[in-house]
Formats: C-alpha cells, sequence, structure tokens
C-alpha cells in the first residue's frame, strides 16, 4: 500500500490525484489530503512540507520529482516508461518541479471545481 500526499484545495493537484487513481490499476495507491487529520499526523510524522507531493512507500518517502517518478514506475505503460527522467540530477528535475508547483494555484484556477472521484475510485481518498 502506498500513499500519496497532495494538496486536497488545490484544483491540479485534485485532477492529478484522480489522474494517477484511473491509472492505477494494480490498486497500489491511496491518497490523503495534507488538509485531512490523517494527512497532518503523516506530514508531521515524515516532516513533509505542504509544497510538494510526497509519496510514502514501505515507510520510505519520496517527494517532488522522485515522488513523481516512483508514482510513474508503479503505473501500467506506457506512463511507467517516463521514468527515464531519473538521469536527469535531481537538482533540476526539482528545479522543474519547484516550478510548477509555485504556478499550480495559478493553473488550477482554469480549473474551477475539484472533481469528485468516482464510486470505483472513491475508496482510495482517505
Amino acid at each position: 500500500m502506498y500513499y500519496i500526499l497532495f494538496d486536497g484545495v488545490c484544483g491540479f493537484c485534485n485532477k492529478s490525484m484522480i489522474w494517477i487513481a484511473k491509472k492505477d490499476y494494480q490498486d497500489k495507491f491511496y491518497f490523503i489530503s495534507y488538509q485531512s487529520m490523517k494527512g497532518k499526523e503523516l506530514m508531521e510524522q515524515y516532516d513533509l512540507s505542504t509544497a510538494s507531493i510526497s509519496l510514502i512507500k514501505q515507510q520510505k518517502v519520496y517527494v517532488k520529482s522522485d515522488a513523481v517518478i516512483e508514482i510513474l514506475r508503479q503505473i501500467k505503460k506506457p506512463f511507467c516508461y517516463f521514468t527515464f527522467i531519473k538521469i536527469i540530477p535531481s537538482f533540476i528535475r526539482n528545479f522543474l518541479y519547484d516550478l510548477i508547483a509555485r504556478n499550480r494555484l495559478h493553473i488550477s484556477k482554469q480549473i474551477n471545481y475539484c472533481e469528485i472521484p468516482a464510486k470505483d475510485i472513491k475508496r482510495k481518498f482517505l
């Protein structure tokens, strides 16, 4: 079981989590917003920031671009092929990640709502 922590009030983040949940055919991921009690508890336990997506996999924590790469690695083809970006140095990957993260609220302004997960994936949102 893998936990993905995300900003539950960000439309861009919400859409991204719905997309991942739909691609998670092996039922590996569970989604927790930073704003929830469980999210706050995990953030404190692992000393996480709300400025990035976080993946907790078997007590190991991945953040920023490493989290994205690990999530893509777990998703079926063709998305798992994008993990080749791991060869790019992390300071470059995380610079690009931070650029997107800083602008996510601007991007999400174009998304006027947070999608309610369909019944088949709703159980994955804790």
